[in-house]
């Protein structure tokens, strides 16, 4: 409880570190460029941006105050740059404040540890025979899916139907789609045989993510076949079985994995999905209920990659802190 204390009184002390003002100002900056031009606005209500990495950084080097502040003056500078959805709302500066303060509580000065592969002779053999499950996983996986895709009913969007390769053919929107999904098959079976993981694992999260979300944001006029279920499910089989691997292997730090997830769930659930429905329910004059159901998807959709992509960016910060 005390360190909890201590965290606040030592993150407002930055405030009198010049540079520690000089980096708080700069990724400020930073956050303000990714949410205006990294940002894809799904509906008026539904935003996909990575711009909280920028808070989350400031968050990890100085602490939940500076946290605070930075992600309430990057709200307001970024919306009165580029005003959208409605222009400015107190709402949505009090939630990336609040983002700030959970990524200040979570992360400050708490960096995941540098860990290498363990592989001493007691669990060798042990070892041996997940790699091998992995590995052919890896294999057989993208196999199957590519089969499902090309002959499984895939999507249907009014009279065009069929499967992955009947929907290339096809062309438009769903061959975009279509594509998308066979060549995150092809990536991971390809890089599978030269006994990569991290990059494939990566891409299936970013692109699954960016397939799933399209699909269900145009659920009005799209409908989903069993083998694109199919397809989305292996896919999350392939990306759990790559993060098992990584954490056997010793070169993920579970605990700061964990770590990073609660804190990544918290503002997802609690910030994002709740208080910000409940700003757009007083925004827009409608239910709680009408937002609320898509936000949470969205949300819990963009969780995995929030959480991969926190881990990541930490460990590199984690490397430059000492120059910082």
């Amino acid at each position: 409880m005390k360190s909890f204390f201590s965290a606040f009184s030592d993150s407002a002390k930055e405030f009198k570190n010049l540079k520690s003002m000089i980096l708080t100002s700069l990724f400020i900056a930073l956050h303000v460029v990714l949410a205006m031009y990294l940002s894809i606005f799904v509906t008026n209500s539904l935003r996909i941006s990575i711009s909280f990495i920028a808070n989350v950084i400031t968050s990890a080097l100085f602490g939940p105050v500076i946290g605070l502040v930075a992600g309430a003056i990057a709200d307001v500078i970024q919306l009165f740059m580029n005003p959208v959805g409605g222009g400015y709302f107190p709402g949505w500066t009090l939630n990336a404040a609040l983002s700030g303060l959970v990524y200040g509580i979570f992360f400050y000065k708490k960096f995941p540890r540098t860990l290498h592969s363990c592989d001493d002779e007691h669990n060798e053999e042990r070892h041996k025979i997940f790699d091998r499950v992995i590995y052919i996983m890896a294999l057989v996986l993208p196999l199957i899916t590519a089969a499902l895709w090309a002959f499984a009913p895939f999507l249907t969007k009014g009279d065009l139907s069929g499967s992955g390769l009947d929907l290339i053919k096809e062309g438009g929107s769903l061959a975009i789609i279509s594509g998308i999904m066979i060549t995150v098959c092809a990536l991971i079976l390809i890089l599978s045989i030269f006994n990569q993981h991290t990059i494939p694992m990566a891409v299936t999260i970013i692109c699954g993510f960016a397939v799933v979300l399209a699909v269900y944001t145009d659920k009005k006029t799209v409908s989903v076949s069993w083998g694109f279920i199919a397809i989305v499910v292996l896919l999350v089989i392939y990306i759990l079985s790559q993060i098992a691997f990584m954490i056997s292997k010793h070169t993920v730090d579970t605990r700061y994995m964990i770590r990073c997830f609660i804190a990544m769930t918290i503002v997802a659930i609690l910030i994002n999905s709740v208080l910000g429905t409940y700003w757009l329910s007083i925004m827009y004059g409608k239910g709680f209920e009408v937002y609320f159901i898509s936000r949470l998807i969205k949300n819990l959709i963009q969780l995995p990659i929030n959480v991969i992509l926190t881990y990541y960016v930490l460990s590199f910060v984690k490397g430059l802190r000492k120059q910082i």
